[in-house]
């Protein structure tokens, strides 16, 4: 595996199968689809209140997304090349 980046490696069998079914036939976007739903009432489980849930395409979406809300747009974050 090459974890360099989110598009990178092909995707395993059981993920393309599950992406397939959940892409059968016309859906709500944006959030309002029944899938996202799911989504949302499994990690309200988890976490143990509820939760809003945002799916994103990559993984660089979704640390952009999650840095956007500790950092002001007028600052920075700042990482080690380590990390």
């Amino acid at each position: 595996m090459n974890f360099s980046s989110d598009n990178a490696e092909s995707w395993a069998p059981e993920i393309l199968e599950a992406l397939g079914k959940a892409a059968e036939g016309p859906m709500p976007s944006y959030g309002d689809d029944a899938l996202t739903e799911e989504v949302t009432r499994q990690f309200s489980r988890i976490f143990e209140r509820d939760v809003a849930v945002f799916l994103v395409a990559t993984g660089t979406a979704a640390n952009g997304l999650a840095f956007a809300t500790y950092c002001p747009p007028f600052g920075a974050i700042f990482a080690h090349e380590a990390v």
